[in-house]
């Protein structure tokens, strides 16, 4: 998403589109991948979260908005943080779970 924001900046209309496009992909995948039916309130949450994300991004791509862009990214990087704080989290919580076993 940075570098689809720099290249609407540089005008280079080829990397912002290949850039935006990978994005949504991702996000795609990561809302074909969550389990609504298992996940409760978190995987229902962040289908919501994708989905907005989704077409905020389709909206970017054609304004080409990079302030919007630039909100999208501090959006994605809280989560991106918020993830890996839960999988530090878990990783230190393995020995005890695995002895309660």
């Amino acid at each position: 998403m940075r570098r689809a924001q720099t290249a609407m900046r540089t005008e280079q209309i080829e990397i912002r589109v290949e850039n935006l496009s990978r994005a949504r992909e991702i996000l795609s995948e990561l809302l074909g991948t969550l389990d609504i039916d298992h996940g409760g309130r978190i995987a229902h949450d962040l289908s919501m979260l994708y989905g907005f994300l989704l077409s905020e991004l389709v909206d970017v791509g054609i304004r080409r908005d990079t302030l919007r862009l630039g909100r999208l990214i501090g959006i994605v990087n809280t989560l991106s943080s918020a993830f890996s704080i839960a999988a530090r989290q878990l990783e230190d919580a393995m020995p005890a779970l695995a002895e309660s076993a």
